[in-house]
């Protein structure tokens, strides 16, 4: 079933959890979800579907059933566990957010070349030289590069021979992986021009207006 969900609609899910925790209401369809998100109808009935199968004509889907439903879909029960290898500025930032486990993964440890304390934000923190004997130890598939440009393919290789599948990489740098290992390139600068563009794109605009 998660294979079959666009990154888009996992995108949506917290939008939708967040609007079904506040209702008080014991139903609710696909038509008022999406008047009230100002989503399209077409769009949530075809998210909700995706991952429940609560939902009975005319009558819409119980709300308490919709919630576990999609809690269940992010991992929520039981979370898949995560290690972030670079405690810096970043990866002390990433570890102290707390809405990771909504999406059903949950950072245990961090792994720095110099670690500066024992812990962050809860976490521990070990020296790099151990990540590959925990990743071993608790069978840890998913790992979080934030580690400077030149470190990231050494720290990705060490994540590889640990057994982890996924990395998500916010380093400035394409990484080579082996076949069957996903790695999601999180471009913040890419992100930040994206944003800048459109904030020129508005101040053209508003020229072209005033003239």
């Amino acid at each position: 079933m998660k294979n079959a969900v666009s990154r888009a609609t996992v995108e949506r899910i917290p939008v939708y959890l967040d609007y079904l925790r506040k209702s008080d209401s014991a139903s609710v369809s696909a038509t008022v979800i999406a008047r009230d998100l100002r989503y399209g109808e077409v769009q949530v009935r075809k998210d909700l579907n995706a991952i429940s199968g609560a939902g009975r004509p005319r009558l819409g889907y119980s709300t308490d059933r919709l919630i576990r439903d999609l809690e269940q879909f992010m991992g929520k029960d039981i979370p898949d566990c995560a290690v972030i290898a670079g405690a810096g500025k970043l990866g002390s930032a990433l570890l102290g957010y707390n809405g990771f486990e909504q999406f059903g993964v949950k950072i245990t440890a961090a792994f720095d070349s110099e670690p500066k304390s024992d812990d962050c934000c809860g976490v521990r923190i070990f020296p790099v030289e151990s990540l590959c004997e925990y990743c071993t130890k608790h069978s840890i598939k998913i790992g979080i590069i934030t580690v400077p440009a030149e470190n990231a393919q050494s720290v990705c290789d060490l994540m590889v021979k640990s057994g982890i599948t996924a990395i998500w990489n916010f380093a400035p740098v394409t990484l080579e992986t082996p076949s069957g290992i996903t790695v999601i390139n999180e471009k913040l600068a890419i992100s930040l021009r994206m944003l800048r563009q459109t904030v020129d794109s508005s101040v053209k605009i508003n020229r072209s207006v005033i003239h």
